[in-house]
């Protein structure tokens, strides 16, 4: 049972958009709103996302597209 997302659909099934006084309000604030957020029955990038706001190169602005392959593969 349960509906299955066909991978040729558009996968965005919602954005979360925080805004803050700083970078580190803005990481927290976020990290609380993913953690709030709540999506049943299918997979979703949750975690992953939780993952990203939680490190310390992103929390501290040194980001490039190597963050997300380490992270992916953790």
């Amino acid at each position: 049972g349960g509906y299955r997302l066909p991978p040729y659909d558009d996968s965005l099934l919602g954005k979360l958009i925080v805004h803050a006084d700083n970078r580190e309000a803005a990481c927290a604030r976020m990290l609380e709103a993913l953690t709030a957020f709540g999506i049943d029955g299918i997979r979703t990038t949750l975690p992953f996302l939780k993952r990203v706001i939680e490190d310390e190169h992103f929390a501290t602005g040194r980001v490039n597209t190597m963050l997300l392959a380490a992270l992916s593969a953790a």
